[in-house]
C-alpha cells in the first residue's frame, strides 16, 4: 500500500499595486507558514509589486505569480 501525500498548504494572495507592502507581506508568510507554497495573484499592477515577486522566486521555491497584464 503506497503511503499518502502530506496535505500542504497553499496560501493565495490577492494584490493590485502592493509594492510597498508585498515584501513585508512575503517575509512575513515565510517566518510564520515556513512549509506553506505562496501564489501571488496579480490584478494589472502599474508599480513594481510584479518585478518585486519575480526578484524573490528566484531564490523562493514556494512561491509563484499569476499574472493578469492588463484589466
Amino acid at each position: 500500500m503506497t503511503k499518502p501525500t502530506p496535505l500542504r498548504t497553499l496560501i493565495v494572495v490577492p494584490t493590485h499595486n502592493e509594492a510597498a507592502n508585498i515584501i513585508e507581506l512575503l517575509d512575513r508568510l515565510a517566518a510564520n507558514v515556513p512549509d506553506a507554497d505562496v501564489v501571488v495573484v496579480d490584478d494589472a499592477s502599474s508599480d513594481a509589486t510584479r518585478s518585486l515577486v519575480h526578484q524573490r522566486m528566484q531564490t523562493d521555491d514556494r512561491l509563484r505569480i499569476v499574472e493578469r497584464p492588463e484589466k
